[in-house]
């Protein structure tokens, strides 16, 4: 599942047994979860409906993306497949949120928030990224501002989703 080992049993009670209290965001493709592991990592664990994805196709996707590396992509830390029908994959953990809350935010603040500097910076990192993708002959399909998310230091990051369309041979 990891390059550093971390068990099923470990994500489990990091994310304490997938409380409620530790749901980051929902979407059409499963929870998404806050993992705070006993080291201190923290990590973010996207939980499918279990029984959703089949375990053959969910492991080459999965291995897909983990070879998919750019600075303004989330980083694949990791994903099990295997009984009982569950479906993870984990990243890192963004603690700055996404752009449509960052977006709410400057809407209520009359756009304090978000300087045009500031905007222009997030839109060329979400366009590198998209780029990175491309080039590498996968489309991500579903690019909205819930799908940006931002580090500790408010770089933006395109998380996409584990099944991508490949076209093609990357060059």
């Amino acid at each position: 599942m990891f390059n550093n080992k971390i068990t099923l049993a470990e994500t489990i009670e990091a994310t304490r047994q997938f409380d409620e209290e530790n749901v980051l965001s929902r979407t059409r493709y499963g929870l998404v979860f806050k993992a705070c592991y006993a080291d201190g990592m923290v990590l973010s664990v996207r939980r499918f409906p279990d029984g959703a994805l089949n375990e053959n196709l969910f492991r080459k996707e999965a291995e897909a993306l983990g070879r998919v590396k750019h600075r303004n992509l989330t980083v694949l830390r990791g994903y099990y497949a295997g009984p009982p029908d569950m479906r993870l994959l984990v990243y890192d953990y963004m603690p700055n949120g996404n752009l449509a809350t960052l977006l709410q935010e400057a809407s209520h603040q009359d756009g304090h928030v978000l300087n045009w500097p500031m905007r222009h910076l997030i839109a060329l990192g979400i366009a590198r990224g998209l780029a990175f993708l491309h080039s590498s002959a996968v489309v991500h399909g579903d690019v909205k501002p819930q799908s940006v998310l931002f580090d500790r230091f408010r770089s933006p990051s395109v998380r996409f989703r584990a099944r991508q369309t490949h076209i093609g041979n990357p060059s």
